[in-house]
């Protein structure tokens, strides 16, 4: 009798301990799970602030694809010899929780691949193991093409083309050495995947691409460092302030009409109508004076640096004659 007792004491506790460990474990997965989410999300967050991800999610483990993937992208950043923020990143996720950022209703099936730039994702849909197809994808996303005006002919034509309703510019003007935008590249790659032309000015300019710019365009300061704005149909767009990726990509959804006619009109508020093309006297007369203005500062620098030269002369001339009668000669 006391053995059959036994025997069913532990075939009753057997279960339970059981079910213990399967619920440590569950708790254990769960944990790891809760790691993994907020380290990616982190990851996402800080990498694609200034830059651009690639994301390998997968339901369950994938060695060979967490092997090729990373391998393929650092390929990418070499041939395309990318440094800085200009290298894309990687990362990789088993997917056991929803990332924001990833709308898994897009995702076709896993394992899958989403390139990420200033929050916003796309879905590949393509053959994951073929190396062509997968570089093909990352190259056409991450291609931007930067239209940088090199004469006054150029800039006053693009300015003039954007009368054409289809016609978006995200204009940056800087000078790369006072007031550097190292991931302008980024900013151009998020504005060029939502239809908006990049162009780059880099000041100073020349005279006459300085005359149009600030003439046609006369809210601008010729004096500030660093400028972004947009320009559609024949006007141009506030200021903006905060220049990261995913602001810029907001503000251009916020200024640039999103209503599907053939040309919406846009906020009164937000934009200033572009001035018609100056004339051939206006031109001359204008970059004339432009040159004068830009001659009258270098005299103004050179004068002051005279006047200063000849006092420190002054200076030392009256201390040495002042040494040379006094006891110090002697």
């Amino acid at each position: 009798m006391l053995r059959f007792s036994l025997l069913v004491a532990i075939s009753l506790a057997e279960p339970v301990y059981r079910r213990s460990i399967s619920s440590e474990q569950l708790s254990s997965l769960s944990d790891t799970a809760d790691k993994s989410f907020l380290r990616t999300t982190a990851i996402i967050e800080q990498r694609t602030e200034y830059g651009r991800l690639v994301l390998l999610l997968c339901r369950r483990n994938c060695p060979r694809l967490r092997s090729l993937i990373p391998q393929w992208v650092r390929d990418i950043n070499e041939d395309m010899k990318y440094h800085g923020t200009d290298i894309i990143g990687y990362h990789y996720y088993t997917y056991k929780k929803p990332l924001p950022f990833v709308d898994e209703e897009d995702i076709e099936q896993f394992p899958t691949l989403v390139y990420i730039i200033a929050k916003t994702p796309t879905y590949y849909t393509g053959n994951i193991t073929s190396q062509k197809s997968v570089t093909q994808w990352i190259v056409s996303l991450d291609n931007v093409e930067i239209k940088t005006p090199q004469n006054v002919t150029a800039l006053d034509q693009l300015i003039t083309s954007t009368s054409n309703c289809s016609e978006k510019l995200l204009v940056f003007v800087n000078d790369a050495r006072q007031c550097p935008l190292p991931y302008w590249g980024t900013v151009a790659r998020a504005a060029y995947m939502y239809g908006v032309q990049p162009v780059h000015l880099s000041i100073p300019l020349p005279a006459s691409m300085s005359v149009v710019l600030y003439k046609r365009l006369p809210l601008l300061v010729e004096s500030q460092c660093q400028q972004m704005f947009l320009i559609h149909q024949d006007s141009y767009s506030i200021q903006f302030q905060d220049y990261t990726p995913y602001a810029v990509r907001e503000l251009i959804d916020l200024l640039l009409p999103n209503a599907t006619e053939e040309c919406p009109p846009l906020h009164d508020t937000m934009w200033f109508s572009v001035m018609t093309p100056l004339t051939e006297l206006q031109m001359i007369y204008f970059s004339g004076e432009h040159d004068l203005v830009k001659l009258e500062h270098k005299q103004a620098y050179v004068l002051v640096g005279l006047t200063g030269g000849i006092a420190v002369i002054a200076l030392a001339m009256s201390i040495f004659w002042g040494l040379n009668g006094s006891g110090f000669a002697n």
